[in-house]
């Protein structure tokens, strides 16, 4: 995935803009497996909670339908049905093409399954392909309906405001990004939350919001104060910190 450049005055520190280009393309290379460890959970919660009640067989044939899903979308990228980490083919037309088939069936698992986390994970990955097929629009309308239908402590729901953030960063948004990346790591659930914090702090300092920018970059510097280190989020702070006074 390619971002767009920033001026020397937005991204004066070196390899800043590419530190979160490489952080949100690593979310991306794992969200398959982020939500598959996420459809086990339910899977396997579900089946001990409510193990005769006929909602349990409508979660496992959904999420049969997702893992269907997965799997094609896997071998349409040339990678194993059964692989994880699916590998970004050579040639763009066959990913482009494994995009919008995978794209058009995640939707029909959405609209077949409604009521089911299989649903909810297969709304997710459609997002994730419309981003990858540079759909900001699209992505932002899908995944602000997804986060509206979540709890606040769902780790899915922090996930979805990440990518929901990457999509208006992209539309040149950047208050509103800074807003979801900020609502996806406040309530303490999000694996990587410094490096969600460097991309909060980026998008409100391209909006001009130079006292949450410094926000943002001072909890980067204290929950990673080597990614901080190694982003040049250390320096921004210092630039900022200056501007703020």
């Amino acid at each position: 995935m390619t971002m767009r450049s920033r001026s020397d005055t937005e991204a004066r520190a070196s390899g800043f803009d590419a530190t979160l280009e490489a952080g949100f393309n690593w979310v991306l290379e794992r969200l398959r497996w982020v939500l598959t460890l996420l459809g086990v959970v339910l899977v396997v919660g579900a089946g001990v909670a409510i193990s005769h009640d006929r909602r349990t067989q409508g979660e496992n044939d959904a999420q049969l339908a997702l893992r269907q899903v997965e799997a094609g979308f896997s071998l349409a990228m040339g990678s194993p049905a059964d692989e994880i980490w699916v590998s970004e083919p050579a040639n763009p037309e066959q990913a482009q093409r494994g995009r919008e088939e995978a794209l058009a069936r995640f939707e029909a698992v959405s609209l077949e399954h409604p009521g089911t986390r299989a649903a909810q994970l297969a709304q997710l990955r459609a997002a994730e392909m419309e981003v990858e097929l540079e759909r900001w629009p699209d992505a932002e309308t899908r995944l602000t309906d997804l986060v509206s239908e979540l709890e606040e402590q769902d780790l899915l729901r922090a996930v979805a405001l990440r990518l929901l953030g990457y999509s208006q960063e992209q539309q040149e948004r950047f208050a509103e990004a800074g807003e979801s990346y900020e609502q996806a790591v406040l309530p303490g659930l999000y694996p990587a939350a410094g490096s969600v914090w460097l991309q909060a702090g980026a998008s409100f300092a391209r909006a001009g919001a130079i006292e949450r920018a410094v926000g943002a970059y001072q909890k980067v510097l204290s929950i990673d104060p080597e990614l901080a280190e190694q982003s040049g989020a250390v320096e921004r702070l210092s630039e900022l910190a200056a501007l703020a006074r």
